[in-house]
């Protein structure tokens, strides 16, 4: 059977055999001999049974030594992801990760970062606008952003003021481990009105004349919906609508509109889900609607 070593657990499984059992302890019952070829054969160890891996339709059993195998992970911490260190772009020159490699505790804990939406005319070692706290986490250094392809990147300031280290998230399914589907994606750069020089400048206070009011006429955009398109998805859920069921095209149509900017489109898998990303997206099984203003 396979068993995980202690304090490494998610890193390590081995091959083990149970040598004996003390059902009078509460913990570390078990005691092991490890049989797998490498640095550990023949160490003895005592485990709880938490420890031992089992078959994952029951866990109650052990599992066969090629199941224990297939749970094995690579990265169970942040250190241990190669991350590039002031990567020049986002294509030949970041390493990429497969997440079917890392540990659930560390998917958890990527999972909990604040997201960020990436834009095209920027690069990795791109500044962070003046005052922009970029990063969460235990450190604070840690976060994630969507590029304009699409793909997820693990960044790290390292108490720099841009993406100082980063890597690619990649792999089978790596939308259901990341959890893309429901997360808000932030900006970092948002566009500032700055004043003319005009309007900076005092204007003397002379009595004028008040003109006559003039009836004026608010000319409203037509709003048209670029869709349905098979097989894609919008990226970013409507904070106003995040986890509310919607049922229907018509009323899915109605909110978009409601909200304004706020929303760019909404997609379709079982229900309805209101969207405000900017770009489409391959996502098999959904449907995605765009809203366009005429």
């Amino acid at each position: 059977m396979n068993a995980r070593l202690p304090g490494k657990e998610d890193l390590y499984t081995l091959l083990v055999k149970i040598t004996d059992i003390n059902r009078r302890k509460k913990k570390n019952q078990i005691r092991v001999t490890v049989l797998e070829q490498g640095e550990f054969k023949g160490k003895k160890l005592l485990l709880n049974p938490r420890l031992i891996v089992t078959k994952p339709d029951n866990p109650l059993l052990p599992a066969s030594p090629k199941t224990g195998k297939e749970k094995a992970f690579t990265y169970g911490t942040f250190d241990s992801i190669p991350l590039t260190r002031k990567p020049s772009n986002f294509t030949d020159d970041m390493n990429s990760v497969d997440v079917n490699e890392i540990t659930p505790k560390l998917i958890e804990k990527i999972n909990s970062l604040p997201r960020y939406f990436w834009p095209t005319d920027k690069h990795p070692y791109s500044y962070f606008p003046d005052g922009k706290k970029i990063g969460g986490g235990k450190n604070g250094e840690f976060f994630v952003v969507m590029l304009p392809s699409g793909i997820l990147v693990l960044g790290q300031t390292s108490g720099f003021n841009y993406m100082r280290y980063g890597v690619k998230l990649e792999g089978n399914n790596w939308r259901t481990i990341l959890k893309d589907d429901g997360v808000e994606y932030k900006e970092i750069w948002l566009e500032k009105n700055t004043p003319s020089p005009n309007s900076l400048s005092p204007s003397p206070k002379t009595k004028t004349p008040s003109p006559k009011k003039k009836k004026i006429i608010k000319k409203t955009q037509k709003v048209t919906w670029d869709g349905p398109h098979q097989d894609k998805t919008i990226p970013g859920v409507a904070k106003e609508y995040k986890g509310k069921r919607i049922s229907t095209l018509e009323e899915a149509k109605k909110i978009s509109l409601e909200l304004g900017d706020k929303s760019t489109g909404f997609t379709k898998k079982k229900f309805y889900s209101i969207r405000n990303g900017k770009t489409l997206r391959k996502s098999a099984g959904e449907v995605a609607w765009m809203k366009k203003f005429n």
